[in-house]
């Protein structure tokens, strides 16, 4: 079984890595849920669990690190100049985030996998 802090990471990643898509494609957004469902499944179903964690994050990770690697300055810089909109700098921030997060949710389901073996 997964441990309850890789349930919540994957939960986390999920919920930035949806507010971030929000901005690209609802549909593409959709994609995040699965990490959310993973980290739900998981204490019932660790290895179905495990692959609807690892297989998204992975997906999205594809997505969303080429964005954010070649707009990080952007980023950073609209976000601590001048007064912005709630919701863009909530994206803004999902945005920063989200790498982050599908980085650090793969290494500690690998890292926990390779354990189990």
């Amino acid at each position: 079984m997964l441990p309850g802090r890789i349930q919540w990471l994957a939960g986390a990643a999920g919920c930035a890595t949806g507010i971030a898509l929000l901005g690209v494609s609802w549909v593409i957004s959709l994609l995040a849920i699965f990490l959310i469902i993973g980290g739900a499944v998981s204490r019932g179903f660790p290895h179905a669990g495990r692959w609807f964690i690892l297989a998204p994050a992975l997906l999205l990770s594809v997505l969303v690190l080429p964005f954010c690697v070649a707009n990080l300055v952007p980023l950073v810089k609209d976000i601590s100049i001048g007064p912005h909109d709630f919701n863009y700098v909530v994206m803004s921030l999902a945005w920063l985030l989200s790498p982050v997060l599908l980085i650090w949710c793969i290494a500690a389901v690998v890292k926990h996998s390779r354990r189990m073996v």
